[in-house]
């Protein structure tokens, strides 16, 4: 981005700007409203914004459609797609040897979350929030056995709730 800044001042403020519409997914971008931008003397969408911005600079146009790729098999689970966008040398930017080479480390986790896609540890969390609170609330107590009844009374108070509200009594 440096490089441009000393050639195309126009072009370096405009990336300035809207770094963030190149985050965003392609298909999120409005591509239907036009509308008048800072930075470009015309009317026109996010999508066009994105599209010209991209096409200034060959390496950005390939990380670019490289990451949306990326996301796109990400979102689909598709772990043999993505396997082979991170594994295709040849298409790699020189920027992203580093991002990919994470990625090709953490590719076990990643075909995990992809094949085990509907788990989350929300619950847990809500279980340790839970204990945080009684045990913030107590003031400490003087021997663990008192605090770890307290803590299954609570549970099994809540799993009580949750039964009663399932069976629709009250």
């Amino acid at each position: 981005m440096n490089s441009i800044k000393d050639k195309n001042k126009e072009l370096y403020r405009q990336l300035k700007y809207y770094w963030k519409k190149l985050l965003t997914s392609y298909d999120e971008l409005d591509n239907s409203t036009h509308k008048k931008f800072k930075y470009f003397k015309y009317i026109t969408t996010e999508q066009d914004i994105v599209n010209y911005l991209i096409k200034q600079d060959s390496q950005l146009y390939k990380c670019y459609w490289l990451i949306q790729e990326l996301r796109e098999a990400l979102e689909k689970d598709d772990f043999d797609r993505f396997k082979a966008l991170i594994n295709d040398k040849s298409t790699l930017p020189r920027y992203m040897f580093t991002a990919i080479k994470i990625l090709r480390k953490y590719k076990r986790h990643i075909k995990n979350t992809m094949y085990y896609n509907g788990l989350s540890n929300g619950p847990l969390e809500g279980i340790n929030n839970k204990i945080r609170v009684i045990k913030r609330i107590s003031y400490g107590y003087r021997f663990f056995i008192i605090f770890k009844a307290k803590i299954l009374l609570y549970s099994a108070y809540l799993h009580f709730r949750l039964l009663i509200r399932n069976l629709d009594i009250i």
